[in-house]
This record gives C-alpha cells, structure tokens and sequence, in this order.
C-alpha cells in the first residue's frame, strides 16, 4: 500500500520533518503494548540512524521496542520495520522523498501483516500531518 503527499519543502527539510516526528506519527492509540497490559504509555523514543529504535516507555519506566530503522539515507529514504512479539504480525515501510517542482513528494509505502492493516491509514494520516505542519 502506498500513500503520496507533496509537500512545499525541500527533500533534506522534508526527510528531517518525518525523521524527528517519528514519535509523534507512531500508532500508540490503537498499538501501545503498556496500554494493553494495563499501564500507561508516557512517551515514544526514536533513536535515530540505521540500526536506530522507536521504543515506548511506559509510566513505571518500562520500554518495549517497537521497530528498527532498517535504512536512512537523508533526505531520500527511511525505512522502519517492526516485528511484534504479540502475535500482531510485522509490519515495514519505506518512505522515500523525491523532488519535484513544487517541493518534495513523499511516498509512503507500507507492507504488514492482516492485524496491522487496520492502522495503517490512521498512520497515513498521522504522516500527512507532520509532514503538512
């Protein structure tokens, strides 16, 4: 499944927008591994650069990793996968910045399991609206 949007900046200012809101666009409403054993989610890390994690932590301090960067080349690729140990499946994407007349087009291209296909247009959307801001 693929999602494109076009936004009015460069691909360098673009790939830095979605790379530093990873946090913020990561589906913890409808994912959050805290929230489904009861506590409550405090926060999402993303550790940038390949190799790199998106983590959540819970209040009590406790963190589950959610995914790996599995390719970052600025201001053209970032490529997070995630392999959940709760029977949801896995889930990978790669979002490439491409420039265009107007800016940057941003493809969005995501692959996962049955379980995971029910969020992927809130994180469509989420996307949409870091990289819109």
């Amino acid at each position: 499944m693929t999602h494109s949007l076009t936004v009015p900046r460069p691909p360098d200012a673009a790939f830095r927008r979605f790379a530093d809101g990873l946090p913020d666009r990561w589906p913890a409403a409808c994912r959050s591994r805290a929230a489904r054993k009861g506590r409550r989610l405090a926060r999402i890390e993303a550790t940038p650069g390949k190799g790199g994690a998106i983590t959540e932590i819970a209040a009590d301090g406790i963190r589950a990793s959610w995914a790996t960067i599995t390719g970052r080349e600025p201001g053209r690729r970032l490529a997070p996968s995630s392999a959940c140990d709760n029977g949801t499946g896995s889930m990978s994407e790669e979002v490439t910045f491409i420039p265009v007349r107007t800016g940057t087009r941003v493809d969005l291209t995501t692959g996962a399991s049955a379980v995971w296909q029910a969020t992927l247009p809130a994180l469509a959307a989420q996307s949409c609206a870091l990289l819109a801001a």
